[in-house]
């Protein structure tokens, strides 16, 4: 069997398709750790919530009460940050996800194209196959009905 000719090119599909899945995963985790994130910067701002709450209610020192003010504003605008980046996350994993699927037609499209030339390869193969048998055979027995 012949080898096929893109072969070369349908290996460098698939090191692209390699590459944006290894690309797609990796801001698959950063995602996801940016909900973590996220999930502990909320759970802190809500204990700073309730210690203010207290605070008010104890009539404490007003300076812990600013402190939990304060602390809070800046949990807020550091959630309202990660929530942007968790945004521009989102948006490049939707944007990997498409690259790999391109990559994946791409890759597809050549293995289907080796596999119709190898069908072919072995149809003609066949055909010459039989060809050659036919030609044995009236050499061989085409002699004989002379005779007969």
């Amino acid at each position: 069997m012949r080898k096929f000719k893109l072969q070369t090119v349908l290996d460098h599909r698939k090191r692209l398709m390699d590459h944006a899945q290894r690309e797609l995963q990796q801001c698959i985790e950063d995602r996801s750790a940016l909900a973590v994130i996220k999930e502990r910067e909320e759970a802190e701002m809500l204990w700073f919530y309730e210690e203010l709450q207290e605070a008010k209610e104890q009539m404490v020192d007003i300076r812990e009460i600013v402190f939990c003010e304060d602390a809070i504003l800046f949990k807020k605008r550091f959630l309202l940050e990660i929530e942007n980046k968790i945004r521009a996350a989102d948006a490049m994993v939707a944007r990997k996800n498409l690259q790999l699927v391109k990559a994946r037609q791409e890759k597809r499209v050549l293995e289907i194209l080796k596999e119709k030339k190898e069908k072919e390869s072995v149809e003609k193969q066949k055909r010459h196959e039989m060809l050659c048998m036919d030609e044995v055979a009236v050499l061989r027995f085409g002699g004989r009905n002379e005779k007969d």
